[in-house]
């Protein structure tokens, strides 16, 4: 049982293939053996559980196994603030520049539920299953859609969900719990309660979820009502919601201001995606857990996931010191990085010092970080004495100039790159184009208003024989003349473009090095990896997609440069 037990945690072993080389062991020649698999299945996940029991000492306690409280047999992290265990008695009362050094994040992942929970769990999710549809107001989030579909009829669940430090990765004690329709709000925020449960209520906490901009909104109300198992007040004050790095790229940029780690005290370069490493490792179990009885299916993954913590916790002090001594390495280069940048700034620094200051510490205050937001709140303070010329704002209107104006990059680089050789891709790029046109047609309405010399501009120029919408002047306040932008209103609305303009060179350098070291790895990779013509052709489809962001962004700091300059 012991060579079992480890050859199905660490090589996803199946009952069945370790059976069948028991037999080969036995008799490989053809001969019959005894027929044991029946007892070999019972006793599978038995002994997995006595170990469990035996190794958390629970023989030894007052009750027994009786007595235990949910969770208590769960490895924990030790890393991870614990009042009375690893923070010292006065740690509530540290300073604000050492308050976020006790730090629990709490990412969305997936872990078993003892067996009393989900039993409450599955009623109260099923009924607020039947009567909500979830809603997204981000762009496209593939857990909304897999929450909504309708492929679920005749399964007990769909999936797990479940929570892990998003640091050092170990599961939490309650955390997991199953999914019966994709992953609808309810389900999660059964599983999140069911972790706090095992979270000092006093500690500040960093929630990580891959749509947490969506999810969020309601769940003070929605936990508040669940089972009283897992019933809480929820206090928001002391919680900031983020999504993971990897995934937030996928976010609307309202998304992206408002839930990025990197804006987030204390978080230091936490990645957030913690969970997804757990996932890597299960998914050798899932061929055999989608055919198990939910009490068998418990157990394994039980099983599994206090292997996964175990193995985390023999490796951590190595990890954590290979980290430090890497970051100590790098910590030189990036302060030698920021005191250069903060000298060559310091006119800006005091004032830029005290508006991040202000914003970290209460996260309802101005964005430092959005300049749209900052140019909307002076528009709206001087509209308070001057009455306005259109419903859409100034600043609403350099917004949409510039979306044309990249919805016009992203349809010159579709053409060059695909050279609409077959029909579909010529459809593809008929229906880009369309799109485009309506788009520039809407914006010329609101230049007649805010920029009436574009008009005159347009007229006065002589289109080419072939000009298609993508290559069309859009003629933003920047591109006219210096006569015409003297002129009210064409001279505030040039003042606020050079600033929109100037975050657009920021956004795309930053996008434009991440996309670079993309093109390096992936070129990396193919040249040591790719030996076939399949391969091959695979690889360079994947390098020519990235190129396509590659070119996005180059052209969107060329045309930001000149606009400035």
């Amino acid at each position: 049982m012991d060579t079992f037990t480890l050859s199905t945690q660490q090589c996803k072993t199946t009952i069945y293939d370790f059976y069948k080389t028991l037999e080969k062991l036995t008799n490989n020649s053809g001969g019959k053996v005894p027929y044991r698999y029946p007892a070999f299945l019972r006793m599978c996940p038995e002994y997995p559980h006595v170990l469990m029991l035996k190794r958390t000492g629970v023989f030894h306690q007052p009750g027994g196994v009786d007595a235990m409280k949910p969770g208590q047999c769960a490895i924990k992290c030790p890393c991870c603030p614990r009042p009375g265990v690893n923070l010292p008695p006065d740690w509530a009362s540290a300073s604000p520049e050492n308050a976020y050094v006790p730090l629990h994040p709490v990412p969305r992942a997936r872990c078993v539920l003892p067996p009393e929970a989900l039993t409450g769990f599955e009623r109260a999710q099923r009924s607020f299953a039947r009567l909500v549809k979830e809603m997204s107001t981000c762009s496209g989030l593939v857990a909304l859609d897999y929450a909504n579909t309708k492929f679920s009829k005749g399964y007990s669940s769909t999936g797990v969900g479940m929570g892990v430090c998003a640091r050092h990765e170990f599961v939490q004690p309650n955390s997991v719990g199953n999914l019966q329709k994709g992953e609808r709000y309810a389900n999660m925020d059964y599983i999140f309660a069911s972790l706090l449960r095992h979270v000092d209520p006093s500690l500040m906490k960093i929630v990580f979820y891959d749509i947490v901009c969506q999810w969020w909104k309601n769940l003070k109300a929605q936990i508040s009502h669940l089972p009283p198992l897992v019933r809480l007040r929820v206090v928001l004050a002391i919680f900031r919601f983020v999504i993971p790095k990897l995934h937030i790229h996928m976010h609307t940029m309202a998304c992206q201001l408002e839930f990025s780690l990197n804006l987030v005290p204390g978080s230091a370069q936490t990645d957030g995606e913690g969970i997804e490493r757990p996932w890597a490792n299960i998914g050798g179990v899932a061929s055999s857990t989608h055919e198990m009885g939910p009490g068998s299916r418990e157990e394994v993954l039980n099983n599994h996931w206090g292997f996964w913590n175990w193995q985390k916790l023999l490796t951590l002090a190595d990890r954590l010191r290979t980290r430090l001594d890497r970051v100590r390495i790098k910590y030189v280069a990036q302060l030698e990085a920021f005191t250069v940048f903060s000298m060559e700034q310091e006119v800006h620094v005091a004032e830029w010092l005290e508006m991040v200051e202000a914003y970290e510490a209460d996260g309802k205050k101005k964005n430092p970080y959005k300049v749209l937001l900052k140019l909307e709140q002076q528009e709206s303070q001087r509209l308070a004495t001057v009455p306005t010329i259109h419903r859409m704002s100034a600043s609403s209107f350099l917004a949409a100039g510039l979306e044309v104006e990249e919805q016009q990059r992203r349809v010159r680089v579709q053409v060059e790159l695909k050279k609409a050789q077959t029909t579909a891709q010529q459809i593809d790029v008929i229906a880009l184009r369309g799109d485009l046109s309506r788009s520039i047609q809407r914006l010329r309405t609101l230049q007649a208003t805010y920029t009436p010399a574009t008009l005159l501009a347009l007229a006065n120029r002589d289109p080419l024989a072939d000009e298609q919408p993508e290559t069309k002047p859009m003629f933003l306040p920047s591109a006219l003349s210096t006569a015409d932008c003297q002129m009210e209103p064409v001279k505030d609305l040039a003042a606020k473009e050079r600033e929109l303009r100037a975050a657009q060179c920021v956004m795309a350098l930053v996008t434009l090095r991440n996309q670079l070291h993309i093109k390096s790895r992936l070129l990396t990779y193919k040249r040591l990896q790719s030996r076939n013509q399949d391969a091959n052709t695979r690889a360079q489809s994947i390098v020519v997609r990235n190129e396509t962001q590659i070119r996005l962004h180059s052209e969107k700091y060329q045309m930001a440069w000149e606009a400035i300059r």
